[in-house]
């Protein structure tokens, strides 16, 4: 729709079966259905959109103004803000959010960073991996989230909190791209198989 764009281009864009969702580089966010049908706009970041999950009822986005935004999807006004201080350039819900308030993000502090929320609404977080650069990509299939940074391809159990397999990033010789510079490109062919673009290479 014209109207939504014509004044600020898209940084992150989140296509479901019923809704399409798209961030801004000034921090809006625009609901459509899938006919593009506009549904509402709301300004939860105040700047750009770096990332948008989710898990059906509810959506996450994270921004570089440090912050991320998580709200239901049938109720854009009902939405909590947690700030990180630092850039976060991913974010993803645990399968489960409804029930576990568990989402995972990271982004240029260099910490993947498992947050649940307790009874009194108050957040907690566990750092699952630090001090391997920037974290440039967080996906998530069932209870297994898998994470992108200097250190390569980590995958980690998100109920269990421990790492199941790390494959490195090749360093085979002046050719080779930095792992920062490219944002990967992950896709679910299946329910068993995942493919990873990165770089020169595809996993």
């Amino acid at each position: 729709p014209a109207s939504l764009f014509s004044r600020d281009s898209i940084s992150a864009c989140l296509f479901l079966d019923e809704f399409f969702l798209f961030g801004t580089h000034s921090g809006l966010l625009h609901l459509t259905r899938s006919d593009f049908t506009a549904i509402q706009t709301i300004k939860c970041h105040r700047s750009s959109i770096l990332s948008i999950h989710s898990e059906g009822a509810y959506f996450a986005t994270a921004s570089i103004d440090g912050t991320v935004v998580i709200g239901m999807i049938h109720d854009l006004a009902n939405i909590t803000a947690f700030d990180f201080k630092r850039p976060v350039q991913a974010v993803v819900l645990a399968a489960d959010y409804k029930t576990s308030k568990t989402f995972v993000s990271g982004g240029m502090a260099g910490d993947v960073v498992l947050s649940q929320r307790n009874w009194l609404g108050n957040r907690m977080d566990i750092v699952l991996s630090r001090g391997n650069g920037p974290i440039i990509g967080i996906y998530t299939m069932d209870d297994v989230i898998l994470w992108m940074n200097d250190a390569g391809i980590t995958f980690c159990g998100i109920h269990s909190k421990a790492q199941l397999l790390n494959v490195p990033f090749p360093q085979e010789g002046s050719n080779e791209v930095r792992p920062d510079l490219y944002r990967p490109h992950v896709h679910f062919p299946e329910v068993d198989r995942i493919t990873v673009a990165w770089g020169n290479h595809i996993w």
